[in-house]
């Protein structure tokens, strides 16, 4: 065999062993991250709405589409949005959820005060960072049962809180799920 046969012949061998490789590591299958996530409120005594919106996720969710109006009369509120608050990560991605709260009355402010903070769960929750959640500055910092007060007129308040999936996450799928709970009323006791 000629040295130029050769050569054409070790090229093509290089060639089929590369796109070899090259299938073969985009055929690992790549690990999804996937949250589940709820959030639950009782209001009384109270007009205005709850919304939720994302910040980071592979498909994040639009505040106007995750949103629940409530009135002192209305006892049919349909909270299923909130129910299913499904979190997709990207990876080395941290995921950004806000809920607003809008005080409608005219005449008196609102008082959000959490029962339960954020927090993960599920067989993998250890593989969860759920940050402190904010309002305000991002200095001021949610606690259990503090009133936070929403202003009268379309007074608004957004809590913030920051969700992360570890590096080993994306190595293997996970199973969390995310909480949190808080009640709305008129009085800051």
């Amino acid at each position: 065999m000629s040295l130029k046969a050769k050569l054409v012949s070790s090229v093509a061998a290089f060639m089929l062993v590369l796109a070899l490789l090259v299938v073969g590591v985009l055929a690992v299958p790549q690990a999804t991250v996937n949250m589940g996530g709820s959030i639950t409120f009782d209001a009384t005594d109270v007009v205005g709405s709850v919304s939720v919106a994302t910040d980071g996720a592979a498909t994040d969710l639009v505040a106007g589409e995750n949103t629940v109006s409530f009135d002192a009369e209305d006892t049919s509120i349909d909270f299923s949005d909130f129910e299913s608050l499904n979190l997709v990560f990207v990876k080395d991605q941290a995921i950004t959820l806000t809920i607003t709260v809008t005080n409608a009355a005219t005449d008196r402010p609102m008082y959000i005060k959490f029962t339960k903070l954020p927090v993960a769960g599920g067989t993998d929750a250890a593989e969860i960072t759920i940050s402190y959640a904010t309002y305000g500055a991002e200095s001021d910092r949610v606690t259990v049962g503090a009133p936070i007060k929403v202003a009268q007129n379309s007074g608004t308040v957004e809590i913030k809180f920051t969700i992360s999936a570890s590096a080993e996450a994306f190595n293997n799928s996970i199973d969390a799920t995310w909480s949190c709970a808080f009640d709305l009323s008129n009085t800051a006791e």
